[in-house]
């Protein structure tokens, strides 16, 4: 018994330090072989976002130094990190984009990282949103075990010089979009039935379109709900049980940047793409008309 206890609690912590590899293969896997459009593009966001996000939480110095030199792959990755995830959040929440005033967040850090570097105090763009970092240090540096990256042993940086790392970096993100695609749904319109031929007919018909709206609600209501306590009790179970991050507080305000931005990148997909597949938890069939749900049309060959 004690052997079984032992390989049950080995094998719920090698899945809880793979779980954003888990779940970005299962998204990626999923969305192919069901052709879920909202699942790819969500694939999408890890593959492209997410590495931007990381760069600006993580990477130190000037936006064109590395080393004291200059370097114009970081340059060049400053550029496409910034612009990225710049622009997810200002279309996300459908911003004018033609107002200036909202790329003056880009030239802080821009001007900032310079002027911290010759300071010798080399920061990370996301640093200069971080208000408890300014007045709190990080947890004491420490060599963590190599799992604390998401593929073991393949990073050389200290823990927690690195936070939010790679893993809450996913996590976040994948939890910014489904709470966001929970709350696009919950706030769709509810379709409209046709006129019945009398008037009990089409009561009846309207009685079963509301109840399948309250489930829909139901549902989406409670998914919003799991998915903000489920990420905070897997940020708790990282910041509390390993000694990866450099301390939930001190990186609250990154990793909420990081959720946004995933809820900034459904809601460009569904709003702004119109994209409508997009409802990866397939909670739209709530909204399916009566008419379609009690009387299906079903296609026969001549």
């Amino acid at each position: 018994m004690e052997g079984y206890i032992k390989n049950t609690r080995d094998f719920t912590s090698d899945v809880f330090l793979t779980l954003p590899i888990i779940i970005v293969g299962f998204v990626f896997f999923i969305g192919t072989l069901t052709s879920n459009v909202g699942m790819l593009y969500l694939f999408v966001g890890h593959a492209i976002l997410v590495p931007s996000l990381s760069f600006l939480a993580n990477a130190k110095g000037s936006a064109w130094f590395e080393n004291d030199s200059f370097s114009i792959l970081k340059l060049f990755r400053w550029l496409f990190s910034v612009s990225s995830v710049f622009f997810t959040l200002l279309y996300g929440f459908r911003l004018d984009v033609g107002n200036w005033l909202w790329y003056i967040p880009v030239m802080i850090p821009f001007v900032g990282q310079f002027i911290m570097h010759h300071l010798q105090q080399d920061k990370s763009v996301f640093w200069f949103f971080n208000i408890p970092a300014w007045f709190t240090t990080p947890n004491p540096m420490t060599r963590a075990a190599a799992t604390c990256d998401l593929l073991p042993g393949g990073s050389e940086l200290k823990y927690p010089e690195v936070s939010p790392s790679k893993w809450v970096t996913h996590i976040a993100f994948f939890f910014g979009f489904i709470f966001s695609n929970a709350a696009a749904i919950y706030n769709q319109p509810s379709p409209i039935i046709r006129a019945g031929s009398d008037e009990s007919d089409t009561a009846a018909r309207q009685a079963k379109l509301d109840e399948r709206i309250t489930n829909r609600k139901v549902l989406s209501a409670g998914i919003m709900t799991s998915s903000i306590v489920i990420l905070l009790i897997t940020l708790g179970l990282r910041y509390w049980r390993t000694p990866c991050e450099a301390g939930f507080f001190y990186s609250l305000i990154p990793s909420i940047i990081i959720a946004t931005t995933g809820a900034c990148w459904f809601n460009i997909l569904y709003y702004i793409c119109g994209v409508k597949p997009t409802d990866v938890l397939g909670i739209v069939q709530g909204m399916i008309s009566p008419d379609m749900a009690d009387n299906p049309i079903v296609c026969l060959g001549s």
